[in-house]
């Protein structure tokens, strides 16, 4: 009976590999940005590898710590740790049906240091003044929504005018990192309600038929995706920044993660239910919104002092 005989396995090569396991991506939601994270990353430093077997690269030891070595001499300790973390998770999701492959060669590798950035936001009337004093009001009220949230800046410049509920106080978020089963509604403060509500008004006028709310400033059609200052920091310092602030002003664990829409993994934050603490989310966002504008006040700037003996 087929049953009885012997079943033929299949040779796969790593680009087969790669393209099954992003259609597998694909089928669990996850988001188009990462990956697309996988391909870029493996297409740049492993394209030679491409047409190479599975099995060849699994007994290939050597090469993957060379090319560790190599990637992070020429690309960065970081990009280098992040290759190797693609080929593992496409290699492991290959021998999930070919267990006969060899242990995975990552194996061997010894990952680069990694290290969190910890730059935050100190000066934030100094921030304000550098936000007022941008030209383009689109990227003024892009660094305002930024900092009002803690946003990604890959979701914060692709938010749809049609997913801001101003009556309600909310955006919906529909695709955000890690996918479609990620999605979630941000609780919006009524400052930055009237910020956004303004923003729509004059995008209506000035930009008709744009369904952005942070409309490209070079293509028509396009969404606002990066902005650079020499006077303001990165999209994620802004993020770090809202997480503190969120803590200054008094927020439980569990609020600043289900507002930074962050995983909760623990069994008790497995029970919540963010759908049903709308109104104590709001209340959270107007908490985090008072305590940043207090501190945007030119008030809150203070001088370092000595310590005491010095």
């Amino acid at each position: 009976s087929p049953l009885d005989q012997e079943e033929i396995r299949e040779i796969l090569t790593l680009q087969q590999a790669l393209d099954r396991y992003l259609a597998r991506c694909r089928l669990k939601g996850r988001s188009e940005t990462t990956i697309q994270g996988y391909q870029d990353v493996i297409n740049r430093h492993g394209r030679d590898w491409l047409d190479r077997t599975l099995d060849e690269l699994g007994r290939s030891r050597r090469a993957f710590t060379a090319r560790h070595t190599h990637i992070t001499l020429n690309s960065g300790p970081t990009t280098a740790n992040q290759f190797m973390r693609a080929f593992r998770a496409i290699y492991r999701h290959a021998r999930r049906f070919d267990p006969d492959l060899p242990a995975p060669p990552t194996e061997v590798i010894e990952y680069n240091p990694e290290y969190r950035r910890e730059k935050i936001i100190t000066d934030w009337p100094g921030w304000l003044a550098a936000v007022q004093a941008q030209k383009n009001p689109i990227v003024r009220d892009w660094y305002l929504f930024l900092a009002f949230t803690g946003m990604r800046k890959t979701s914060a410049g692709a938010v749809r005018v049609r997913h801001v509920k101003l009556d309600r106080g909310f955006l919906h978020v529909p695709n955000p990192k890690g996918g479609t089963r990620r999605a979630f509604d941000l609780p919006l403060s009524r400052h930055l309600t009237e910020i956004l509500a303004a923003r729509i008004a004059e995008n209506e006028a000035r930009y008709p038929g744009s369904p952005w709310l942070f409309p490209s400033l070079w293509a028509a059609k396009g969404h606002l995706t990066q902005v650079y200052s020499r006077y303001l920091p990165s999209p994620h310092v802004h993020r770090h920044s809202y997480a503190t602030g969120a803590k200054a002003a008094g927020l439980g664990e569990y609020d600043i993660k289900l507002l930074l829409n962050h995983k909760i993994t623990d069994v008790t934050g497995r029970y919540l239910h963010a759908s049903m603490l709308g109104a104590h989310l709001q209340a959270c966002q107007e908490k985090v919104t008072a305590w940043l504008l207090n501190q945007m006040a030119p008030s809150a700037q203070t001088t370092e002092r000595p310590n005491e003996g010095q």
